[in-house]
């Protein structure tokens, strides 16, 4: 039981390692995550091309099937290989498709309040305000895609570094507590050897 929770404890630790390694990597250059999917998804698409180049080099002649293997490997590998050399590719395009979709969501909103003013309600502020800021967020989103995303992954490196560094005080607290008992479990064992033996020395 004793080593199932050092085992666990030594887990807990190296987790809160890492948290507190990737929180920095986030705090000091955001571009780290985003980069680091952009390699990920490039690193996939162009593995993907060259099986499917490899696929269609060996059985082509045996299974015309793989003959549309040539063009989907070579876009494949173009797109990986431009991906990987532009890592913030992937995350530019959803921010701009989200961006793009708040804009437009905004200003409808915006409009449905003006409607709603110009009936003489005094509910338009209800959606007017949030119409604004969807708006507005759609508008910094597009004109500057990353902008929010490094914020939040600063915002997120902060959480992991706190929370790391927390649990890394608790691992040293808690490894002075498992020390504790392991001495007093060996304390236990060495007792009940010598009263095991003073019996047997007894009996005889």
């Amino acid at each position: 039981m004793l080593e199932y929770i050092k085992k666990a404890f030594r887990n807990y630790w190296i987790l809160s390692v890492f948290c507190v390694v990737l929180g920095t990597a986030l705090i000091i250059d955001p571009h780290f995550f985003t980069n680091a999917i952009g390699y990920v998804v490039g690193g996939l698409l162009l593995g993907y091309g060259v099986v499917e180049l490899v696929k269609y080099f060996t059985k082509t002649k045996e299974n015309p099937l793989y003959a549309t293997g040539l063009v989907i490997g070579i876009t494949l590998c173009a797109a990986g290989i431009f991906i990987i050399v532009r890592p913030d590719f992937i995350p530019k395009v959803i921010a701009v498709i989200f961006g793009l979709y708040m804009l437009i969501s905004g200003i409808c909103n915006l409009q449905d309040a003006i409607n709603i003013r110009r009936a003489g309600l005094d509910s338009w502020k209800v959606s007017g305000i949030p119409a604004i800021i969807t708006t507005v967020v759609g508008l910094v989103l597009l004109f500057n895609p990353l902008a929010p995303i490094n914020a939040a992954l600063i915002v997120l490196g902060i959480a992991l570094l706190v929370s790391g560094l927390s649990n890394i005080i608790g691992c040293f607290s808690a490894g002075r507590e498992l020390r504790k008992m392991s001495k007093g479990i060996k304390r236990s064992g060495r007792r009940k050897g010598e009263e095991t033996e003073f019996i047997d020395i007894d009996i005889k």
